[in-house]
């Protein structure tokens, strides 16, 4: 199947506003977390604290560790927006790149959107030929949790 093809139908909205994986995540640890970003206005939620920043910023920075481990010189892929990059994502797995980190994947007609920690290159068809990929979170966690599952699922 040609990639124009393999793009249009992933990015074929169907007019709903797309659910992310993080949303799952939220849904799980927070019912009324998922609730608020689903309906309430930003304006009255609170604020991010400064916990919650540190948190986050650990999270990605040891993610960036484990992917540089994992996969050393892996190519950094600089887009525009998240089309551009799913787009170059196509491409690039269709050429049979080893792993891709942080890039954007749709499913639109489902209302399916996220963004990957890692997806690593595996023997098997697919759409791309005799290699299929492999997503992979990468958490600071000393044991999954129900949440974790559900999001990597996603």
């Amino acid at each position: 199947m040609p990639l124009t093809d393999i793009f249009t139908r992933c990015t074929r909205p169907n007019g709903e506003k797309p659910l992310k994986a993080n949303m799952l995540y939220t849904s799980v640890k927070s019912p009324y977390a998922f609730y608020c970003d689903l309906f309430v206005d930003p304006k009255f939620k609170d604020p991010i604290t400064q916990f919650q920043q540190f948190q986050w910023e650990r999270g990605q920075t040891h993610e960036k560790q484990v992917l540089e481990k994992e996969h050393p010189g892996m190519e950094k892929i600089a887009f525009a927006d998240d089309m551009e990059g799913f787009r170059y994502l196509l491409e690039r797995m269709a050429q049979g790149g080893s792993a891709f980190g942080g890039m954007p994947i749709f499913w639109l007609p489902e209302s399916l959107s996220g963004r990957v920690d890692l997806l690593e290159k595996a023997r098997g068809p697919s759409v791309f030929g005799k290699h299929h990929y492999i997503v992979k979170e990468v958490k600071v966690a000393k044991n999954i949790r129900q949440e974790h599952i559900i999001q990597a699922a996603f």
